[in-house]
């Protein structure tokens, strides 16, 4: 397979403490506003979801911030304690910053019907530092739907988690989500409970050892009690109820502690426009693994590394005069369709799948 690298890192937002909750946020936009009741009159809204920014992982020398870019994102339509959907159908907002892909189940009130269950958004790269000032981009992943009245929720007879619905100015809707961000390659681990975290005065992260975790992907959870996106249906914010089953009632994961591959020190800015093409032919002792570098002139006598998705070396090659490498070598470990990362000192460049 071949790729075309362009890729902009995975960063995430700036964080204080040694261990780490979630740190981001996600907004919810509608018709482009935030954090204002949604008069709704049986009018169709653009819905828009906004992370904030990233995932928090480790800190270290290149990225001091153990930030980590957002890469995709699943957002969950809202449902009551029965399963019923709250909102009447949606409406995905195509858009060339992102691909979306829907889930659906039948629709509880009529079998044969279907009704989209969740909204998949990926393909993308949302920067969590933008020129070393963290938190400060946004990407709007946009779905449309007839939002109901405020009239219509209050009578719908839906058993209520918190508030009433007589004298009520609003009612709250929630919309659980949950924020990936893809580090395969990175060096990100996560520490195992028997290992020593850093210190409160550690500006950077240790390294990992045999107990911790090696990660692919960092996840932060929207859908715990008092960070899960929402809107207000009504007149304002001051007198709302929430529905059961859709207020969220599960209390957030407990901290985690992050440490870094040893030896590992990815920089936030990995942009490339070169080509990388990984491939593996034959089987057991006769497997061969081919790599293909095109890059550009001024790369000429550099040493490229390849790495698997837990950052295990797996070959090295230098580029001749045009910038280029071929290399081959015997291979075992490595399997046809597994993705590996190419680095020059360290920095990604590109993925591809062998």
């Amino acid at each position: 397979m071949k790729f075309k690298a362009a890729i902009a890192g995975l960063l995430v937002a700036a964080s204080l403490a040694v261990g780490s909750t979630s740190h981001a946020h996600v907004s919810v936009y509608v018709a482009g506003q935030s954090g204002v009741a949604v008069s709704a009159a049986g009018a169709t809204y653009a819905v828009s979801m906004a992370p904030g920014h990233g995932c928090t992982g480790p800190r270290t020398n290149a990225n001091p911030d153990g930030a980590y870019d957002t890469t995709s994102m699943e957002v969950f339509m809202p449902r009551t304690s029965t399963g019923a959907f709250i909102f009447p159908e949606v409406r995905i907002v195509n858009s060339p910053q992102y691909r979306a892909t829907l889930k659906w189940v039948v629709d509880p009130t009529n079998a044969a019907a279907k009704r989209v269950s969740s909204i998949v958004f990926d393909k993308f790269v949302l920067p969590a530092v933008n020129n070393g000032y963290a938190a400060r981009d946004t990407l709007f992943l946009t779905f449309t739907v007839k939002l109901p009245t405020l009239s219509a929720i209050s009578s719908a007879g839906y058993t209520l988690a918190s508030g009433a619905t007589a004298g009520a100015t609003g009612a709250t809707v929630y919309l659980p989500s949950k924020q990936y961000c893809d580090v395969t390659g990175l060096g990100v681990g996560v520490q195992a409970a028997t290992s020593t975290h850093a210190a409160l005065t550690d500006t950077i992260d240790p390294d990992c050892v045999s107990a911790d975790t090696i990660e692919t992907e960092l996840v932060d959870d929207w859908t715990t009690v008092g960070n899960t996106p929402s809107l207000t249906i009504g007149t304002a914010t001051t007198t709302v109820f929430t529905i059961a089953g859709n207020a969220p009632t599960a209390a957030a994961a407990a901290t985690e502690y992050f440490c870094k591959k040893a030896n590992f020190d990815v920089s936030p800015d990995r942009t490339w426009t070169g080509d990388f093409a990984a491939k593996v032919t034959g089987t057991g002792k006769a497997a061969r693994l081919t790599i293909d570098i095109d890059d550009k002139s001024t790369m000429r006598g550099h040493t490229f590394t390849v790495r698997d998705a837990q950052g295990t070396l797996v070959a090295k090659g230098r580029a001749n005069a045009s910038g280029d490498a071929l290399i081959t070598v015997k291979s075992t470990s490595v399997t046809k369709g597994q993705v590996l990362t190419l680095y020059f000192q360290n920095k990604l460049l590109g993925t591809d799948a062998a």
